[in-house]
């Protein structure tokens, strides 16, 4: 479960609101996260991500199954029953 990651979609939609704003584009990345209500998180990048995909794909997780990983840096809350 990866959380806000600066892929290619996102850093046009980013773009877009450094234009839209008259910003650069780093401010641009906070006020992207402030409006989706995660202002105290950062972006992620792809290579968090592909790190657990690899250690996934490793011998050392050839014992793991059905379990979620949440790859979001603290940025959602975890659920509580």
């Amino acid at each position: 479960m990866p959380g806000y990651v600066l892929t290619p979609p996102w850093r046009e939609r980013t773009q877009a609101v450094a234009d839209a704003e008259d910003v650069d584009f780093e401010t641009a990345k906070q006020i992207v996260l402030d409006r989706q209500g995660l202002g105290h998180a950062r972006w992620g990048e792809a290579r968090e991500v592909a790190d657990v995909v690899t250690f996934l794909l490793s011998k050392q997780a050839s014992f793991m199954n059905g379990t979620v990983f949440r790859i979001d840096g603290g940025q959602f809350p975890t659920v509580r029953y």
